[in-house]
């Protein structure tokens, strides 16, 4: 299963000095912990924007083709709607993605070591030199103003954090919880993995304490046989699940993650969708990256909702 960035993507450049807005920062914080701020949605919702707004955030789908949708509020009150979607993502090292609203740019940030720290290259590119200038005359201060308040929670966020060993896709399905539970908890197989590998078997006994198996297979007929323990069932809102430990509470020989599936209800009958991937170490969560957990279950997300319009309609 291959989940790694496009290798023949080319990271946009300015045509221009004129076409481009760039920030350069040092912060004394590891690389890993500096990208998790940026790729969190808990954690980037509470530095983004400048000082005295705050963000509620709906679609965070870290991976290429997936959307950041939120609502920055002005400290006078007044929201501003944004739209981006990721174009290209190397962990740890590189994101990409395109302002989709008004004023349209791009926006590529290379993330790099610098001594004990991280070197932080913010690029803001556009296509018209007029609008760059434009936003060239109040945009330095706030990206300054912001990156101060990166800082901040940097600082301020133990070192020793759940959320630095959380991985996680936030999404908004027009579709109620009640039919996104049913498709998770009744039709597993038709979601579990991403396309074209399937999932012949799924074996779970749904209560704290249940046997959750899953078998995964792969076009080559390879195969990824997977079993935990089912932690939380909370109907309609709440599946947690471990591989750490086998059925009848026995530890397993490795621990690596705890999977969570959280469902709440939205205004017009539909759901906030949260899935995360919870770490014991640093290790493990980044290997787990590595491996391709966000375009993994980002891709997992669009098959669970495609799962779940379906069950809609059968209701």
């Amino acid at each position: 299963m291959s989940l790694a960035p496009d290798p023949n993507y080319r990271v946009p450049q300015a045509a221009s000095p004129d076409h481009e807005i760039l920030t350069v920062h040092s912060l004394p914080y590891p690389r890993a912990r500096v990208f998790a701020a940026w790729t969190h949605p808990d954690l980037h919702a509470q530095w983004w924007g400048p000082a005295g707004f705050t963000n509620t955030f709906y679609n965070y789908d870290v991976r290429p083709g997936g959307e950041w949708r939120f609502t920055m509020h002005g400290p006078d009150g007044t929201d501003f709607e944004n739209h981006s979607e990721f174009a290209h993502v190397v962990e740890g090292e590189c994101l990409v993605f395109d302002h989709v609203t008004n004023p349209q740019f791009t926006v590529v940030v290379h993330f790099s070591d610098d001594g004990d720290g991280t070197r932080l290259e913010w690029h803001m590119i556009f296509e018209d030199a007029k609008t760059c200038a434009a936003i060239r005359s109040f945009v330095g201060d706030k990206n300054q103003e912001n990156l101060a308040r990166l800082e901040a929670l940097l600082r301020d966020t133990p070192a020793d954090a759940a959320c630095w060993r959380e991985l996680v896709v936030l999404r908004e399905f027009p579709v109620a919880p009640q039919a996104v539970w049913r498709a998770l908890t009744q039709r597993t197989a038709e979601w579990w993995c991403p396309r074209p590998w399937t999932t012949p078997v799924v074996d779970w006994d749904l209560r704290a304490g249940g046997r959750c198996r899953t078998v995964m297979r792969g076009p080559g007929g390879e195969e990824v046989d997977l079993m935990g323990t089912i932690l939380e069932v909370t109907e309609n809102e709440r599946l947690v699940f471990t591989d750490s430990i086998k059925p009848g509470w026995q530890p397993a020989s490795e621990t690596f993650m705890i999977g969570v599936f959280e469902l709440s209800p939205l205004g017009e009958g539909g759901t906030s969708y949260r899935a995360s991937s919870r770490h014991w170490t640093d290790e493990a969560t980044a290997r787990h990256a590595t491996m391709g957990f966000r375009a993994g279950w980002g891709a997992v997300a669009d098959q669970l909702l495609e799962v779940s319009r379906d069950e809609a309609g059968r209701a």
